[in-house]
């Protein structure tokens, strides 16, 4: 078997370009990357912070792809497929730039969102569906490319996937319902990871731990954990009781006998109330409790007192700790709490 001189220099010259491939791209990992990452850590703005990360492997991919295609491009024997060997660096081309464009946007996405927040799972949160949908987007457009450059004649396929995508819509659409709604929560923020929700006309009440393209996951205070179709916040009124301001009121309904003096009552539990105030470290010490005498009732006068207090966290807590003491200051005054009944008079 005799070699051809061309073959070796063939060989030689492949041989050659990928260890200087290799060097190069261990030299720009190891050193140039490095120092980069040093200077713009410098910077003011914190973006270069998560786009230069993000265009690292796209780089390193982008010197073996070069080198790849140069070793094809000098190579003796492939010089009759130059036309192929064209086409297929523009596809790879298109590859890597479709695969650079989610990176550096995936980075820029979770730079925006982390100024919005800095808990890492509400980030994780608000990019999942963007992320989804980039890559989506980007994909599709790389891969009409790329059957364009091949000769595929998409048009037939738009239409066909026009017609297909009506019956998968029609299939699919309380998963794109749930996919949309989950894009509309994270855009809107009305609802976010660490919030304590209410759905209204169901039992469903907890907090808020990951919002995901298809549902959003509740962890009750039993520590349940339930997962939520997310068009059920667009067809249903959501409380948020730790949006914005997280202080909030603990209400205390209670009914009093009308044999009592409505002034004393008044003035012992508005006393009972400030000294609470003063005691629990949960209660919010500069705003005044707040008594009001609601209804008569049929066998009772109802009453409403009610206390600031820090964290909806602590409401349960503060609730019973506020329901004792009070109770131990109306029996220490003699001030009764009526309960309702009713008096039969028979002839």
């Amino acid at each position: 078997m005799t070699i051809n001189p061309s073959d070796i220099v063939d060989i030689t010259n492949v041989v050659l370009i990928l260890l200087g491939v290799l060097l190069i791209a261990l030299f720009v990992r190891t050193y140039i990357i490095k120092k980069i990452l040093k200077l713009v850590a410098r910077t003011k703005t914190t973006l270069d912070d998560y786009i230069i990360p993000s265009f690292t492997k796209p780089f390193i991919y982008s010197i073996i792809l070069a080198s790849v295609f140069i070793s094809a491009k000098t190579a003796t024997r492939l010089s009759l497929f130059q036309t192929q060997i064209d086409e297929a660096g523009i596809i790879a081309l298109i590859i890597w730039a479709a695969y650079t464009s989610i990176k550096i946007l995936h980075g820029i996405a979770t730079w925006y969102f982390s100024n919005l927040t800095p808990d890492k799972i509400r980030v994780k949160a608000y990019s999942q569906i963007i992320r989804i949908s980039v890559h989506l987007i980007i994909w599709i457009i790389a891969g009409s490319m790329v059957l364009h450059k091949i000769g595929i004649d998409i048009t037939p396929l738009v239409a066909t996937l026009g017609v297909g995508g009506l019956a998968v819509g029609l299939a699919l659409q309380d998963t794109l319902a749930n996919f949309f709604a989950g894009f509309y929560i994270i855009i809107e923020r009305n609802i976010e990871p660490g919030d304590y929700i209410e759905l209204e006309g169901t039992s469903v009440k907890g907090y808020v731990e990951q919002i995901s393209w298809r549902t959003t996951r509740i962890r009750t205070l039993s520590n349940n954990s339930i997962n939520v179709p997310n068009s059920r916040f667009a067809q249903s009124i959501t409380t948020n009781y730790t949006i914005g301001d997280r202080m909030l009121r603990v209400s205390i309904p209670f009914m009093i006998s009308y044999d009592n003096n409505l002034e004393s009552v008044e003035q012992t539990v508005i006393k009972a109330a400030k000294e609470f105030i003063k005691e629990h470290p949960n209660a919010i010490k500069k705003i005044e409790p707040g008594f009001i005498f609601t209804e008569f009732g049929e066998s009772n006068i109802n009453c409403s007192l009610n206390i600031a207090i820090d964290n909806f966290d602590n409401m349960y807590a503060v609730r019973s700790a506020l329901i004792k003491y009070i109770k131990r200051e109306l029996e220490r005054h003699r001030i009764s709490i009526s309960w309702p009944k009713r008096i039969i008079y028979q002839k």
